[in-house]
């Protein structure tokens, strides 16, 4: 697959929506990074898992997306 930006924009904006904070970076700004802290629980890693599942969710789902493929470089 190509990369997808805009894909990565809308779940960075999902995560923002549900209290999660992720970066952007990677070629083209395509890949979604998780910052977590260095100690955290179960219980935390499971919030985190299923807010970033619903947000990806959401983001391909949403009528902002572009829907063209990405870049060829």
């Amino acid at each position: 697959p190509r990369p997808d930006p805009a894909l990565a924009l809308a779940v960075q904006q999902e995560c923002l929506r549900r209290g999660l904070i992720v970066e952007l970076g990677g070629r083209h700004g395509a890949v979604v990074r998780l910052l977590p802290p260095l100690t955290l629980t179960d219980e935390q890693a499971t919030a985190v898992v299923d807010r970033l599942a619903d947000a990806l969710s959401a983001a391909t789902r949403s009528p902002h997306r572009r829907t063209t493929a990405g870049p060829t470089t």
